[in-house]
């Protein structure tokens, strides 16, 4: 119950996490310029061309500091990690919109605000949920190495102020 109980918390903030940093990134790479943002895109996709780099990297910090850290390593592993997929998902989204629709709610009078509310949010929702759901279903699926890459003797359990 104790894995189960540590496997939901992570990823339910993880993914949260890392959905909200994925679609400010998504939304960044497609307002750069193209020179800035093939720098930006090299750095997201790291994490999806050598995952287990990654999470051995994070393996190792996790031996490096005591067991009342761990949580907040996991977490951030965790959603650096699904940030990309996020990224990458709304991206995608993004650069498939059309723009004339964004055009014609600024003739129509709407301000940037509602233009992104009432038009741009709606139209990202589908790929917004689908990277929030990818993100979660990573995070459950790599919550073991981190148990396992915990201190010798440990039992796998986070201290009480998660």
């Amino acid at each position: 119950m104790y894995a189960l109980v540590n496997s939901a918390i992570v990823a339910t903030y993880s993914s949260m996490t890392s959905t909200a940093l994925g679609v400010t990134a998504a939304l960044a790479l497609v307002s750069l310029s193209l020179s800035s943002a093939k720098i930006h895109l090299g750095l997201l996709l790291a994490p999806l061309v050598m995952p287990d780099i990654l999470m051995g990297i994070s393996c190792f910090f996790f031996r490096l500091h005591p067991s009342e850290a761990q949580p907040s390593y996991c977490l951030l592993a965790h959603t650096t990690f699904s940030m990309s997929y996020v990224a990458m998902i709304v991206r995608t989204r993004l650069e498939t919109m059309d723009i004339s629709i964004i055009e014609a709610a600024k003739d129509l009078g709407a301000t940037t605000f509602q233009v992104f509310w009432k038009v741009i949010l709606p139209i990202l929702a589908p790929a917004i949920m689908a990277g929030g759901l990818l993100a979660f279903t990573l995070s459950l699926d790599d919550f073991r190495h981190h148990l396992l890459c915990g201190r010798p003797g440990s039992d796998g359990r986070f201290p009480s102020s998660l």
